[in-house]
C-alpha cells in the first residue's frame, strides 16, 4: 500500500505529470478487461496507462508520441500459456519491434526454452534469469535500433562500394609488385 501511495503521489508532481506515459496492448479481450481493472483499482487513470486491444502487429504505436527514453515489455505466450499460435504470435512481435519500435529498448519476458526467442531473430543485449514459484523464466533486453533514413542508406552504399573499390585496387597492386619480379 505504501509503495501504491508514493506511485500515486508521484504522478502528480509537475515535472512527471508529461514524461511517463505507459501504453500497453494485449491479444487476450479477457486479459484486458482485467487488467483494466486493475489499473483503475490502482487509482491510474487512461491518461497514465492506456491498454488496447489486438494483435501487435496492428497496434497504432508510434515513439513520436514518446520522448526520452521508450521501453516496451513484452510478454508473448510461452511455457504453460502455449498454444497452436505461439509461434507466429512471436514473428508478430518481433515484425512490431523491428517495425515500430525502432529506437527503444525491449524486454522480453519467457520461459526456459531458447526456441521461442530464436523467432525474434534479434540479438539480446542482456539476460535476467528468475524464478517464479516453480517456473524458470528469464527477462531478456533488446535493443532496436534506428535505421539511418534512406539517403543515409544509399550513402553509406556508397561508401561501402568505393571502399570495395580501393580495396580491390591494393590487392591488385600488391599481386602485381609480388610477380613483377
Amino acid at each position: 500500500k505504501e509503495l501504491l501511495l508514493e506511485a500515486r503521489q508521484a504522478m502528480d508532481l509537475p515535472f512527471l505529470k508529461n514524461q511517463c506515459v505507459i501504453m500497453g496492448n494485449e491479444m487476450n479481450s479477457g486479459a484486458a478487461y482485467l487488467a483494466r481493472q486493475g489499473i483503475a483499482s490502482a487509482g491510474f487513470t487512461p491518461q497514465h496507462i492506456s491498454l488496447t486491444v489486438g494483435n501487435c502487429r496492428d497496434w497504432d504505436f508510434d515513439t513520436q508520441y514518446t520522448q526520452g527514453r521508450t521501453i516496451v515489455v513484452a510478454n508473448p505466450p510461452w511455457g504453460v500459456r502455449l498454444n497452436e499460435q505461439e509461434e507466429q504470435s512471436w514473428m508478430d512481435l518481433s515484425e512490431f519491434l523491428k517495425t515500430k519500435c525502432r529506437g527503444t529498448e525491449a524486454w522480453v519476458l519467457n520461459g526456459s526454452d531458447k526456441t521461442t526467442t530464436r523467432l525474434l531473430r534479434m540479438k539480446r543485449t542482456r539476460m535476467i534469469p528468475l524464478q517464479t514459484g516453480n517456473l524458470s523464466l528469464r527477462w531478456i533486453q533488446y535493443h532496436i535500433f534506428d535505421k539511418p533514413p534512406p539517403a543515409q542508406r544509399e550513402e553509406n552504399e556508397e561508401l561501402r562500394s568505393s571502399f570495395q573499390d580501393v580495396e580491390r585496387q591494393s590487392k591488385a597492386r600488391i599481386q602485381a609488385d609480388l610477380y613483377s619480379d
